[in-house]
């Protein structure tokens, strides 16, 4: 059984985004990954499904790199309408040491082989997440995210234990449901969670 304890919806976009949750990853942390990346030569990818934690993922990546003393910077693509910006942010970078993560590699769609082979050429290291691992060249995939239903409840624990009173009870029969119900989108099952509380607090306010 998890208890919430707070008013303030704690599935709400500012709790849940990327950079707010926990990495929970049983197999692999940030550091590794970001070893990895430089065993292999500086670049690398990010793959897996809608709502798998590749973002999430990435945010983590950057605050390691951040300890480690490298210079990061991050970019968050929304469409083709982005590729000059992209174009421009691989083509400026200049420190050896830095780490470029851009997110959502995919949505660039055919210049992506072009950009891949443009950022190549420049120093530093990068890191992309994409669905599928194509349109960047010979670049090794780092990691393969996959949402777990057991790290999907310790998540929904964390938001709840940050939320402070009254209660609020989902358990975790109910919590697995809506993971399944979502095919394991984490994004997805939180906005429903989001719903719920919602409606929650909508009948204590009725009581």
């Amino acid at each position: 059984m998890i208890v919430a304890r707070s008013l303030h919806n704690p599935f709400a976009t500012r709790f849940t985004r990327p950079g707010q949750l926990a990495w929970r990853s049983r197999t692999h942390s940030p550091a590794a990954v970001l070893d990895r990346l430089e065993h292999l030569g500086g670049r690398g990818i990010i793959s897996g499904p809608h709502g798998s934690g590749k973002s999430t993922l990435l945010h983590h990546l950057l605050v390691e790199a951040a300890t480690r003393g490298w210079p990061t910077r991050f970019l968050r693509l929304r469409s083709l309408a982005d590729w000059p910006r992209a174009v421009a942010t691989v083509l400026g970078r200049r420190a050896a040491d830095e780490l470029l993560c851009i997110d959502s590699w995919e949505v660039l769609a055919w210049p992506r082989g072009l950009l891949a082979r443009l950022a190549s050429q420049r120093p530093g290291r990068l890191v992309v997440t994409t669905h599928q691992p194509c349109g960047c060249g010979d670049w090794p995939v780092l990691w393969e995210t996959r949402s777990e239903e057991q790290q999907f409840v310790e998540l929904v624990a964390d938001l709840l234990r940050q939320s402070p009173s009254p209660p609020v009870e989902f358990d975790d029969a109910l919590l697995r449901a809506i993971f399944s119900r979502h095919g394991g989108n984490t994004r997805e099952a939180f906005f429903e969670l989001y719903d719920r509380y919602e409606r929650w607090v909508r009948e204590q306010v009725a009581a």
